[in-house]
């Protein structure tokens, strides 16, 4: 195939690397809710024990429950706190290191291998060394094991056209990501 030129940009490379976060986000953000249903199922027993029993060893459980749930709480929060700084910083910093390093990048693919080539440099991976897919409407993430290290292309970058071809060769040799590697 024919080499396409990248036409990347910071807000799309910015873009699309919150789109990630957001849905790695997203699968912590689901163990998260199924913890705290566990840890509300544990204080309705609690409770339960407490108000049908006259096992007096219940009542200490039942005056740490609050703490737990403030502990719980505090958590939830430092993970909130923790997502807002890599998103607005963190990943923002990344994105400004790597679109620095890749001004002029184009790539080409086929049915076995897709390569990235820089002027001083030139990546190649066989389909089978990514782990997954994910697509929007105008773009297509390719996941690594890191997904941080995905390869993503959107329609403003590579053409309408590039983009239905690398969807296309993605479904038949790749598993659409789910909730997270």
């Amino acid at each position: 195939m024919e080499p396409i030129r990248v036409n990347n940009s910071f807000e799309e490379s910015y873009r699309q690397v919150l789109f990630i976060d957001n849905f790695l986000v997203k699968a912590v953000n689901k163990k998260n809710a199924k913890r705290a249903l566990f840890c509300l199922g544990l204080s309705v027993i609690t409770l339960l024990l407490f108000f049908t029993t006259n096992n007096e060893s219940i009542v200490p459980w039942l005056f740490l429950m609050p703490f737990f749930w403030l502990a719980f709480v505090v958590y939830l929060l430092y993970i909130r706190y923790k997502t807002y700084k890599r998103q607005k910083y963190i990943l923002r910093e990344f994105v400004e290191e790597v679109f620095q390093q890749s001004q002029h990048v184009t790539i080409t693919f086929d049915n076995d291998e897709i390569r990235a080539i820089q002027p001083e440099s030139t990546l190649i991976h066989k389909w089978s060394d990514f782990r997954a897919y994910l697509e929007e409407d105008n773009a297509i993430y390719l996941f690594q094991k890191n997904p941080y290290l995905a390869w993503s292309f959107s329609s403003r970058e590579v053409g309408n056209t590039t983009i239905t071809k690398l969807k296309t060769i993605a479904k038949e040799k790749l598993p659409v990501l789910q909730d997270g590697l």
